[in-house]
């Protein structure tokens, strides 16, 4: 049986590129013959928007978050997950992606993901810093050797040199299941907060809980008509403030339950006898 993929596509003004994205990942999905549903976010979109992805709710399974008021990409999040950890009827098999509506990650990736998502993989995070993959802004490529320094200082360590900052981000929905109280934190991630930070706290809170990773490298496409809005100073307030500190992931080994040992066992262990060492 093939788990059920939730896309979760955030939309804030992206009537250039939200039709070509919403077109291939509904051409991708229907070769692939994977059940899906597209959790699309309508975050107070002042453009043609609205009237751009109107033709598909017939042409794919879409639920609509329509927000008169814009409400930040980590509230937006927030909502999705909360409606995919309700409606999940095989947590442990279903599958929850993110996409960018920019079209800056192509859809065709998960012709070679599907086969992961089949598998046992819990968390899968996109990385665009792997050996022959372009990055052309200097900005993303100099926050991403930057962060995971300052991460440290926090005393915060990833298990994988991850690209902290891009949006790819997928995950078993049992496992946000068991996030559930450290993920309301995307809840105080309003307007002001961009959705490199909101990407970085995601990847802070499941990297620990999930046992099999995945890395998906891809080139990001550069065919959006507007600027781009990562910005490298919120990151910084971001990490340096304390909005993060309690992202669940050990800085020390000391920190780490340690490993539950059997009643056999521990006897074993106190009935050996230990050298004397008065004798040596």
């Amino acid at each position: 049986m093939k788990p059920k993929i939730y896309f979760f596509l955030p939309v804030f003004n992206e009537q250039e590129t939200v039709g070509v994205m919403l077109y291939r990942l509904r051409e991708v999905m229907q070769a692939l013959r994977h059940e899906y549903t597209v959790l699309l976010t309508l975050d107070g979109c002042s453009d043609e928007t609205p009237d751009v992805v109107t033709p598909y709710f017939q042409l794919m399974p879409i639920q609509v978050f329509d927000h008169q008021k814009r409400i930040g990409y980590g509230k937006s999040l927030w909502e999705a997950i909360s409606r995919v950890t309700r409606e999940s009827v095989n947590p442990k098999r279903d599958f929850f992606l993110i996409l960018d509506a920019d079209f800056t990650q192509d859809p065709a990736l998960l012709r070679e993901m599907s086969g992961q998502i089949e598998r046992n993989i819990e968390f899968c995070f996109g990385n665009r810093f792997t050996e022959g993959q372009s990055v052309k802004s200097f900005r993303k490529k100099l926050a991403n050797l930057l962060f995971p320094r300052l991460l440290r200082l926090r005393g915060k360590r990833l298990k994988n040199k991850a690209d902290l900052f891009t949006t790819l981000r997928g995950c078993r929905v049992q496992l946000l299941h068991r996030k559930m109280k450290q993920l309301q934190k995307l809840k105080l991630c309003g307007p002001d907060v961009p959705p490199a930070v909101v990407a970085m706290l995601l990847l802070l809170l499941l990297s620990k809980e999930a046992r099999k990773y995945y890395e998906v490298r891809f080139t990001e496409k550069n065919v959006r008509s507007r600027a781009s809005r990562f910005r490298i100073f919120p990151l910084l307030k971001f990490v340096l403030s304390g909005e993060f500190h309690d992202a669940d992931i050990p800085s020390k080994k000391s920190d780490v339950a340690p490993v539950r040992r059997s009643r056999r066992h521990r006897r074993y262990y106190s009935n050996k006898k230990r050298p004397d060492s008065s004798k040596v």
